[in-house]
């Protein structure tokens, strides 16, 4: 009879702590998917708005869920509004949240990299222009024609 009751306790013991074990194996197999997926979201954002800095295309990003990628017509100050597809149909593995982490952390270092860029050129002449010692005088342009 005591063998009964002692695999009893086991079959007990294993049914409450096993779903428990496997319980905390998937919030932790998902936790780091999630940290593992936003964290390259946000290096590709930052990446991927450096490139387009540095090919002068001055634009942010609003998720869409038309899976286009397009110019929306509108601007927000120098930048263009364009669309980023969302593709809300691949919700695994917080794919959403991803795309949104990748388009806040691409218009967070683009509009930095902007404002970097005026305020070092607010120290030049207003409008870029080219000092009167460098700038080419009216008399040399008349020889010139």
């Amino acid at each position: 009879m005591k063998k009964l009751t002692i695999s009893v306790r086991l079959a007990i013991v294993g049914w409450i702590f096993l779903p428990m074990i496997f319980a905390i194996a998937f919030y932790s197999y998902w936790t780091i998917q999630r940290s593992t997926v936003t964290r390259w979201a946000s290096y590709a954002g930052a990446l991927q708005a450096k490139q387009h800095f540095q090919e002068r295309k001055y634009r942010v990003f609003l998720l869409s869920e038309d899976n286009r990628h397009e110019f929306t017509g509108e601007s927000d100050g120098p930048f263009e509004v364009w669309t980023w597809p969302a593709y809300p149909q691949m919700r695994r593995f917080h794919e959403t949240e991803a795309n949104q982490t990748f388009v806040d952390e691409y218009n967070r270092v683009i509009r930095r990299m902007w404002e970097k860029r005026q305020s070092t050129t607010s120290a030049e002449p207003e409008g870029g222009q080219i000092s009167s010692e460098s700038a080419p005088s009216e008399s040399s342009e008349e020889v010139s024609h």
